[in-house]
Parts: structure tokens; sequence; C-alpha cells
């Protein structure tokens, strides 16, 4: 599929940004914006070099006013996380947070990462504890779905998880679990990372890799997978790369069946985003087949489509929603069926199983 000249050159200069790369072509900061805020990366255009910026003073003091806004929300949610796991601490509950906050640390200006809500696994037995430290913080819980319970607490929101991730067809959700168990839940290491200027828990290397690749996984068949989840993977695994287990690692995504997916994230990564192919070609990685770069040129133009979490569309309300939403949904169960089949295949059934039950967890 053939992406967007407007999108091709986007993704050109989040290469510029994200590897600091020098051009002596002007990049003016307003005809990147749009496509910038639709994908969440309002704040990383801000570090392509040489960026242009508005002429106008209005305009220009509006920028810089955008750009301040974004550092203080993430100082605020740093301080955020920095309160919960200090919190979690305290009570001897085990715990790691994920995602967001922990993979802004790998971009090359962390506060310019777009930040959305903080995402926390607690290990099988101290679920219901967590559950009441965050009552008793004033959270409010306003869902439960088959993955994590949502507390919110004014603008702040926390979902704490009971699984790192979700997968539909229950032996890959079964073996996710072991994984968990074995690389943290019963483990005797600790890693931390220091985010709002405390240690917080921190899933280990190999585990977060395999959470990063099914959470963009999951993304790409429901709300839509955006920019912001393959830069996150990208960043990550290219700080870990040579200290991480590669055959574990690769035992791990071979074990849930998303080989496909990974190598479709490496050539994503790779091609329109400048990561170093050597990160893969000297594992014995072939990111370059005929069927990885079609599903990848097939991904990379529903992600421009879509949007973060789908961000760029309109699907209307009531029936009109409903019709456009679980449209979207079995189209890319068949045009991505082929990433994993049998979890593609359960996708329908599960959601099938839910409605009939009225339940929204496993």
């Amino acid at each position: 599929m053939k992406l967007n000249n407007d999108f091709l050159y986007f993704l050109k200069n989040v290469s510029r940004a994200l590897h600091g790369t020098r051009t002596m072509e002007e990049v003016h900061f307003e005809s990147l914006q749009s496509i910038a805020r639709k994908q969440a990366l309002d704040g990383l255009t801000y570090d392509i070099p040489g960026i242009v910026m508005p002429v106008d003073n209005a305009s220009r003091l509006k920028c810089i006013g955008n750009l301040m806004a974004i550092e203080k929300h993430n100082r605020w949610m740093d301080a955020q996380v920095a309160q919960l796991a200090r919190r979690l601490d305290e009570q001897g509950i085990r715990y790691a947070v994920m995602k967001g906050q922990t993979c802004a640390a790998f971009w090359p200006q962390p506060a310019h990462r777009m930040p959305g809500d903080i995402d926390v696994y607690v290990v099988p037995g101290l679920f219901e504890r967590a559950n009441g430290l965050l009552v008793e913080w004033g959270a409010k819980q306003v869902d439960k779905t088959m993955l994590h319970s949502t507390y919110r607490l004014g603008k702040l929101e926390v979902e704490l998880h009971f699984a790192v991730q979700k997968l539909q067809y229950p032996p890959y959700y079964g073996r996710l679990k072991r994984m968990t168990a074995i690389e943290f839940d019963s483990s005797g290491s600790d890693v931390r990372q220091t985010i709002g200027g405390y240690d917080v828990s921190v899933l280990p290397d190999v585990l977060n890799i395999v959470l990063l690749t099914t959470h963009a996984f999951n993304h790409v068949i429901t709300a839509g997978l955006g920019l912001r989840q393959v830069i996150d993977w990208q960043m990550v695994l290219a700080a870990k790369a040579e200290s991480i287990d590669w055959d574990r690692l690769m035992c791990y995504i071979d074990m849930l069946h998303l080989r496909k997916m990974f190598l479709v994230l490496a050539h994503i990564n790779v091609r329109f985003l400048g990561m170093d192919g050597s990160v893969f070609s000297s594992r014995g990685l072939d990111i370059n087949t005929d069927g990885v770069r079609r599903m990848s040129e097939q991904l990379m133009a529903w992600i421009e489509v879509c949007g973060n979490f789908g961000h760029s569309m309109d699907l209307g309300t009531g029936w009109a929603y409903q019709l456009r939403y679980y449209g979207l949904f079995l189209l890319n169960l068949m045009r991505f069926f082929r990433l994993s089949p049998m979890e593609m295949s359960a996708w329908p059934w599960m959601k099938a199983y839910r409605a009939v039950t009225h339940t929204n967890h496993i």
C-alpha cells in the first residue's frame, strides 16, 4: 500500500528527531503538527534538528507554551508514578510500573514523550491489597476488564493490572502468565528505574520487550496502533540490545507465536524510523523477507489512517459508532490474520463470549 507523501515526510523527520540527524533542508514546525497530534508525537517534533518555528510572535509563543505544557505534564506524571510506587513499596506489594513513563526514559528527550496513564502490574495474591491501597489514596474504580482495574483520581488515571497483557487465545494467555511468573513474580531479581526522583520497580528487560511486542499487536486489532507505541518498542530494544538474552527473548516470542509481529515492528523501525538494522541481522533475524515487507507496508498504512488509539478517525456515535467499530475490527482480523492466525481466530469468539456472559474479564 502506498503511503501519503505528507506522512512519509513526517516519518523522515521523526527519524531525524530520534537519531539527531541534521540536514540542510528547512523543516517548518506547522507542516508537521497535524500528523504529530494524531500520532501523539506533539513533543517529539520540537526535537527535530534545525526545526523552523513560526515567524509571527503569537504562533511562536503558542508553540513554546505547548512545549512547556508537555514538559510540565511529564514532570507531574513522574511525580505521580513515584508517589504510587512509594506507597506500594511501603505496603510490601510487589509490582512493576510498565510502558508509559518507563519507556520515556529511553527517548532522546524523555520529557517530550506524550504521557498517558499509569500502568502497574501487581503479582498474584496481592492484587486486592493494591486495589485497597488505591481506594485509600482517594481513587475511584471506573472500569474492570480482562486485563486490569482502572482507577481515577482527579485527572490521573491508573490501570492496575493482574496480567501484564491480554491475549485472546487461552493457551497463549496462559503461556504469557507463566513467563511473567518465571521472569518477575517468583524471581529474586528486582529491576529498578529512577522516575520522579524515586527508584520504582519495573519489568525485567526480556519480559518488558515481550510486553511491548504483545501490546503493539493487540492495538493492531483494537483502538488503533500509533507511532508512539512503535517508537517505544524501538527505543527500549535499541537501549537493551547488547545486554538482553536474545535466545530467551525469541523463545518467548515464538511461544506466543508473535515472531511475525516482532519482525514487522523491526522492519518498520529500520525502514521508516532510522533504527540500526544490524541489531537484527547480527542476531540472524531476517526482517526483509517479502512477507514481512508486505505486512509492514500494510500496517504502516493502517497507522497512518487510524493514528494513536484511533485519534485520526471519527467513527461517530451510537449505532453508527458500533457498526464502524466492529466493521474495522473484522476487517483488521482479516488483513492482519497472518500476524498470528490462532490469536486472530480467537478474537471474535472471545468477544461473543463476553457479550453473552456480560463479563469483560477472565
